[in-house]
C-alpha cells in the first residue's frame, strides 16, 4: 500500500460526495440541536458560544412577526437573556436553523458552589482569561483574572501576577487552578501540577529546615526545654528547693488538727460549785395571778343562747 498525495485524496473524496449527492439528492443537514458551551462573546443582538468540542458559532434570537415595518423583530425574551448572562460563563443552548442559527432557549450553567479546585490542561487562553479542560469531568471552563484592591483611583486593578502567569503558560500544559465565582469564574491561584506549593511546616519539622546562623550573628536564646535530653522530663531537671519539704501530702497536713495547748490558769467556771437544789426560784413568788382565773364562777351565759 502506498499513501496517496493529500490533494489527490481530497479530490477523490469530493468526487465520491458529488456522485452520492447526484444519486440521493442533497446531503441531510442538522436543522436543530442542543449543546453546552462557553459564552465567549456577544453583541447587541447576537452571542457567540464555543461548544465543548472547541468550535465557536454565532447565534441570533428567533424572529417574531413579519417584516420590521409591520412590527416584526427579534424575540425580546431572548434578547433580555443575552444582556443578563455575562461573557465567560458556561451556558446551555437550544437552537434551530432557518438560514441563520437561532436561539430557542438559553440557560446559565452556574457552578453549584462558590469556590473550588480544578486539575486539567490548558486548551485556550487570552490576555485576561484561561480555559482549562477538567481531567475529572472532561469539559472546559473559562477563568478570568481577579480584580484586587478598590477602585482604579485607589490603586485597584486586575491581578498582575495572574496575568503574567497566564502569559507564561502554553496550551496543553497541566495545571492546578483554584477558583472562586464572582459574576464569572475567577482565578485565585494557578500552578503547574508538577510545581511545589507553599506547604505548612509543623513546628517540630521547622528545626530541621531552618538555616544555620551565619558567623558573627548571635544566635537566639535556646529553648530551655530543648536543652534537656529527649528521654528525660524537663521537670525532673529542676533543682530541689533549699528548704526541706515535709513528706506527705501538704493538703493533709493543712487539715490535720494541731494539739491544743494546756492552759496554765484553771477555768474559773470549772471551779464554781453547783447551786443547791433546794434554793427556790426567785421569780416564782412574784408572778401575779391570772385575772381571768380570779373571776367568780359560774360565768354568765351568753344572752344569745337563751
Amino acid at each position: 500500500m502506498f499513501a496517496l498525495p493529500r490533494k489527490l485524496l481530497l479530490l477523490l473524496i469530493l468526487c465520491v460526495l458529488t456522485s452520492v449527492g447526484a444519486q440521493f439528492g442533497e446531503l441531510p443537514l442538522k436543522t436543530k440541536g442542543k449543546l453546552d458551551g462557553i459564552l465567549s462573546a456577544k453583541g447587541n443582538s447576537w452571542i457567540e458560544v464555543k461548544d465543548d468540542e472547541g468550535y465557536p458559532h454565532r447565534y441570533l434570537p428567533g424572529w417574531i412577526g413579519g417584516p420590521p415595518n409591520r412590527g416584526g423583530g427579534y424575540d425580546r425574551a431572548i434578547l433580555s437573556q443575552f444582556d443578563e448572562i455575562p461573557v465567560g460563563n458556561r451556558v446551555q443552548l437550544t437552537w434551530h436553523w432557518d438560514g441563520h442559527l437561532r436561539v430557542d432557549r438559553l440557560k446559565l450553567l452556574r457552578p453549584y458552589k462558590r469556590k473550588g479546585v480544578v486539575v486539567g490542561s490548558i486548551v485556550d487562553k487570552g490576555e485576561m482569561w484561561v480555559e482549562v479542560l477538567s481531567a475529572r469531568y472532561g469539559i472546559p471552563s473559562r477563568y478570568y483574572v481577579k480584580w484586587v484592591g478598590g477602585s482604579p483611583g485607589k490603586g485597584g486593578g486586575y491581578d498582575q501576577a495572574t496575568i503574567s502567569r497566564i502569559g507564561e503558560l502554553e496550551s496543553g500544559y497541566d495545571v492546578k487552578l483554584v477558583w472562586s465565582y464572582d459574576i464569572r469564574p475567577r482565578v485565585v491561584s494557578l500552578l503547574g501540577v508538577d510545581e511545589d506549593e507553599d506547604a505548612f511546616v509543623p513546628f517540630y519539622e521547622q528545626a530541621r529546615t531552618m538555616p544555620k546562623p551565619s558567623p558573627g550573628i548571635p544566635s537566639p536564646p535556646a529553648n530551655p526545654f530543648d536543652e534537656v535530653p529527649g528521654s528525660v522530663s524537663p521537670f525532673d531537671q529542676i533543682a530541689p528547693p533549699a528548704a526541706t519539704v515535709p513528706a506527705g501530702n501538704p493538703f493533709d497536713l493543712a487539715h490535720k488538727p494541731s494539739p491544743v495547748p494546756v492552759p496554765s490558769v484553771p477555768n474559773p467556771f470549772d471551779q464554781a460549785s453547783p447551786a443547791p437544789a433546794s434554793t427556790p426560784v426567785p421569780f416564782d413568788p412574784n408572778i401575779p395571778a391570772n385575772p381571768f382565773d380570779a373571776q367568780p364562777s359560774p360565768v354568765p351565759a351568753s344572752p344569745f343562747d337563751r
